[in-house]
């Protein structure tokens, strides 16, 4: 299966509304840490840069390692 740039740009911009969400607010960030500490690794989330090649494939590492503390953070919006 061949992936063009076009399939992959909705996917980028969700993923750079999320990361930018959790780098903006201090609340989400701090809930984000706290479910990480119950993990095994606290990773902080990466931005991509248009002048680095790789950078999406590090944003996009990043938030699949960290899926499962997303839907944490999502499920409890108190914690």
């Amino acid at each position: 299966m061949k992936i063009n740039e076009t399939d992959l740009t909705p996917i980028l911009k969700k993923c750079r509304a999320l990361v930018s969400h959790f780098k903006s607010s201090s609340t989400a960030a701090e809930k984000l840490r706290n479910m990480q500490q119950m993990g095994a690794t606290e990773l902080k989330l990466k931005k991509d840069v248009s002048t680095r090649w790789n950078s999406c494939l590090l944003v996009l590492e990043r938030l699949n390692h960290s899926q499962q503390q997303f839907l944490l953070c999502h499920m409890h919006p108190r914690a």
